[in-house]
C-alpha cells in the first residue's frame, strides 16, 4: 500500500466520493474538500504528493489554487486538473499556472488511475 498523500478540490459530492473511493482503492491517502478556500488551508497546513482540483470551485477557483500552489508557494507538487470545461483557451492557461496533467469529465476510472501513478512516478 502506497503512502502518497493526495488532495482532491471538488465540490461535486458525488464525484469526489468517486474519486476519493477508486484512489483509496488504489491505496492512496486521500483528503477531499469541496471548495477553494478550503483546499488553499490544507495546503497551507498539510503536505501532499499530488494534487488534483476542478477548475470550477466555490469561493477560489481551480486556476486560483494552482496559482498559489505553484506560484506562491513555489511548491513542486504535481497537479492533476478534472473538468468538463476542457476548452483549449482554458487547458492552455492551466499549463501556463503549471499544471502537470489534464483529465475530462466524465472520468474513466482506469485513466485517473494510470495519470495519478504516472505523476507519483510510481
Amino acid at each position: 500500500m502506497s503512502s502518497k498523500r493526495i488532495l482532491v478540490c471538488e465540490d461535486d459530492l458525488m464525484m469526489q466520493k468517486a474519486i476519493e473511493g477508486r484512489l483509496t482503492a488504489d491505496g492512496y491517502h486521500i483528503t477531499a474538500v469541496s471548495d477553494g478556500q478550503a483546499a488553499i488551508d490544507r495546503l497551507q497546513s498539510d503536505e501532499f504528493d499530488l494534487v488534483l482540483t476542478d477548475l470550477h470551485m466555490p469561493q477560489v477557483t481551480g486556476m486560483e489554487i494552482i496559482h498559489y500552489l505553484k506560484h506562491e508557494m513555489r511548491s513542486k507538487t504535481p497537479v492533476l486538473v478534472l473538468s468538463k470545461d476542457a476548452m483549449e483557451d482554458t487547458v492552455e492557461d492551466a499549463y501556463a499556472l503549471g499544471v502537470d496533467d489534464f483529465l475530462n469529465k466524465p472520468l474513466r476510472p482506469a485513466m485517473l488511475s494510470a495519470k495519478v501513478k504516472k505523476l507519483l512516478g510510481l
